[in-house]
């Protein structure tokens, strides 16, 4: 039976860096991964370039893994303080 598997991740890079090989792993098991990113990763910056920048890198890391899905929130930094390396993993 596949399983569906989220990850949750404050911002991208966090998801690779914290849960790329048990992603990998769930994606050779056939399992549906998804990704979601809640935060932009730059906006305490002020930076739209990097905000772009670091956007188009997740999808293409969500690709090259095999996600069937990435989802990119938008919230600022700001409110994402002291949630900076916490990765969620959820599994059905």
């Amino acid at each position: 039976m596949k399983n569906k598997v989220m990850v949750v991740a404050a911002h991208p890079d966090d998801e690779v860096l914290g849960a790329g090989g048990i992603m990998l792993k769930h994606v050779a098991d056939r399992d549906f991964l998804y990704i979601l990113i809640l935060g932009d990763g730059e906006s305490a910056r002020d930076d739209q370039g990097s905000i772009q920048k670091r956007a188009k890198q997740a999808q293409q890391v969500a690709k090259k893994i095999g996600a069937k899905e990435l989802i990119l929130e938008k919230l600022p930094d700001v409110f994402l303080f002291g949630w900076r390396y916490d990765i969620i993993i959820l599994t059905t």
